[in-house]
């Protein structure tokens, strides 16, 4: 049998390398194209995202519900197998509410965590985020803001809920002003047993129907009695 010149060998041997290496860059190509498209679309109910929570990149303005997520790589009940799954719950069903009722929504997610390292592989079990904010232990920043100047104790793990009103002034350059007209604490839950039960309701027990949440029930009663 007579062997096939060099030519021949060499391009039998390349073809097939040069293939793959198309379709590695090709499949790469699709699934980063694939899932920006999925991330900037504001439409997409959160149900259909295969379980994940995932962020949707755009500037909100208006009623906003916010999820505060606290956690720490040293704190065991943190670091409990259950609550990476009760947390991605709480995430689908308050951005689906949302969704539903025309507000924004975010989750952000804290470690409490000295070590920026520890306290990112901390919150990446957690899953998607909106926000994140790392480092300082009990004095980080969102911590101050959210929790502490309001007077409520940081724990972990811990689950705050927020509604707030933003306002949102831009040109074709950009976000030109933003102020937040309100913020207002709607729950706080504290402790593993406390945020699986809550991952166990829908929100709709918590924060009323669709039709009128429980806040804006609460801002109507208030006008009625100030005689608005």
């Amino acid at each position: 049998m007579v062997a096939p010149p060099p030519r021949v060998r060499l391009r039998t041997w390349l073809m097939p390398g040069l293939l793959g290496v198309s379709f590695f860059f090709g499949g790469f190509w699709l699934s980063r194209h694939f899932s920006l498209t999925v991330s900037l679309n504001p439409f997409v109910p959160p149900e259909t995202l295969e379980g994940r929570y995932q962020p949707v990149y755009r500037q909100d303005e208006g009623t906003q519900l916010v999820l505060l997520f606290v956690g720490s790589s040293s704190c065991p009940w943190s670091n409990d197998p259950v609550l990476p799954q009760a947390i991605e719950t709480l995430k689908l069903r308050l951005a689906e509410f949302s969704h539903a009722h025309g507000f924004g929504f975010r989750a952000i997610g804290v470690a409490k965590d000295w070590n920026l390292e520890s306290g990112v592989r901390h919150l990446t079990r957690f899953g998607a985020f909106d926000e994140v904010s790392i480092g300082s232990n009990w004095t980080n920043t969102v911590l101050l803001d959210h929790l502490w100047e309001r007077g409520i104790t940081a724990s972990t793990p811990s689950i705050s809920l927020f509604r707030q009103d933003l306002v949102l002034r831009g040109d074709s350059l950009g976000v030109s002003s933003l102020f937040r007209e309100e913020r207002a604490l709607l729950l706080v839950r504290r402790g593993l047993s406390e945020i699986l039960a809550l991952a166990g309701r829908e929100p709709v027990s918590y924060l009323g129907h669709a039709s009128e949440p429980i806040w804006m029930a609460e801002e109507a009663k208030a006008g009625r009695e100030g005689g608005i």
